[in-house]
């Protein structure tokens, strides 16, 4: 133990020095020369196709989940943009038509009688707290689009 200890304080502490850009580059020699599909520029290259096809592949996905949304719904959301309906008032709308098995909730914005007859429907199908307040919600509805 004591030897260790003598070893340790004898010995001179100077800190290692950096290596220089010829000794880091030094031990990537063999690679370059054994074998020239290890180099460093085919590792950037493989690297760089990869990060192509995830981009591309995404891209795609973006696109295929874009024409979904596209149709009566985006439609409807406009129009009833347009026609300055709140957020909320949309989607009750979108329930409305959902309940009420119509083919999109834009049917309900054509007609008056056709609003007035599935917006009846619908309150009688909700419990009896929530009917009060839906009912009073669609009114509203019904007098800002027809009136």
């Amino acid at each position: 133990m004591q030897l260790l200890l003598t070893l340790a304080l004898e010995s001179p502490r100077t800190p290692k020095a950096p290596p220089n850009v010829d000794e880091i580059f030094a031990n990537w020699q063999w690679i370059n020369e054994s074998d020239p599909l290890m180099s460093p520029i085919w590792a950037v290259v493989a690297m760089s196709v990869i990060i192509l096809v995830m981009l591309v592949l995404r891209i795609i996905k973006w696109r295929n989940s874009r024409n979904r949304e596209d149709g009566p719904l985006l439609v409807f959301h406009q129009i009833a943009r347009q026609l300055e309906l709140d957020i909320t008032t949309q989607w009750l709308l979108i329930r409305v038509a959902q309940q009420q098995n119509l083919p999109t909730p834009l049917t309900l914005l054509i007609c008056d009688s056709t609003f007035s007859h599935h917006a009846k429907a619908y309150v009688k199908s909700l419990p009896a707290q929530r009917q009060q307040s839906v009912l009073n919600q669609l009114s509203k509805t019904h007098q800002h689009l027809f009136a």
